[in-house]
């Protein structure tokens, strides 16, 4: 606005020193494009970078919700089936194994070899059942 009105005054100092506060204005206003365009680059790297991590969240949550169930599933199918009280030892099992049935357990004193453990139930003379392990060769 003041331009035309210091050319018309014919003061060239006067108008010498507005180009050149215009030419640094400009510079600055440059200088400050490239910072704002540098920060948004940056926000835009933060976004990727959070988006990533917030896909890796996510899979997660979807493996940590699949191993869940799958537990839950395993322990009710535990719940539902009565165990075998039963093991048949094919090769051999070391001294100091443990084999527990659903009322009795053993600890193996000696290496066994091709065997069956099982439970056995023993009501004779009692008025509850006694049960114990019983290891037989096969």
């Amino acid at each position: 606005k003041q331009l035309p009105a210091m050319q018309d005054s014919n003061d060239v100092e006067m108008v010498k020193s507005a180009i050149e506060m215009v030419k640094e204005l400009k510079i600055h206003a440059n200088e400050a494009e490239a910072i704002i365009n540098s920060s948004f680059e940056q926000q835009d790297k933060l976004l990727q970078m959070i988006n990533l991590r917030l896909r890796d969240i996510q899979h997660l949550e979807d493996a940590n919700a699949a191993i869940v169930q799958k537990r839950r599933a395993i322990r009710e199918h535990g719940r539902r089936m009565v165990s075998k009280a039963e093991v048949m030892v094919n090769k051999s099992i070391t001294s100091g194994t443990k084999v527990a049935g659903r009322e009795s357990r053993i600890t193996l004193a000696g290496d066994q070899r091709r065997c069956r453990i099982h439970e056995l139930k023993n009501s004779e003379g009692t008025s509850q059942p006694v049960y114990k392990m019983h290891i037989s060769e096969i």
